[in-house]
């Protein structure tokens, strides 16, 4: 009989003395990603509702917090997931998020992600040029 582990993920608070947090995610952000400041345990199932679009200039047109999997492929994305021009997180072993060491989704991917590695949670709009980005996503955590 081969041994295997069991790894269980659990809902839990994200932040101390509140079940939600909601943030505001400017389209412009890049690469200067919003810190929730929230420390994630290995373990902890992330829910993520997210509404509104961004409009990431030129011909590009609007998306919405999944964005899409048709994207230009260049180079200047702030995390190289499926899902373009939406919302993304990232897990840190520091409050810095832009340490080597990072785990990153998109919403278009998952709506509730099983965190498997400790770490602090940011977000941003997964584009290559932010700058002339305009709109925003209103991101709520459980």
């Amino acid at each position: 009989m081969s041994s295997r582990s069991l790894f269980v993920c659990v809902f839990g608070l994200l932040a101390a003395n509140s079940a939600w947090a909601q943030y505001r995610v400017s389209g412009d952000l890049g690469a200067n990603w919003l810190r929730t400041g929230i420390y994630i345990r290995p373990g902890t199932l992330i829910r993520a509702s997210a509404s509104g679009s961004v409009d990431i200039g030129g011909w590009l047109g609007s998306y919405g917090p999944a964005g899409t999997t048709l994207f230009r492929d260049v180079d200047g994305y702030q995390a190289l997931t499926r899902y373009r021009y939406g919302l993304v997180f990232r897990i840190t072993p520091t409050m810095s998020p832009l340490t080597e060491f990072a785990l990153d989704w998109s919403y278009g991917e998952a709506r509730e992600y099983c965190v498997t590695t400790a770490g602090y949670l940011s977000m941003t709009v997964n584009d290559f040029y932010p700058a002339d980005n305009r709109g925003s996503f209103l991101v709520t955590l459980s």
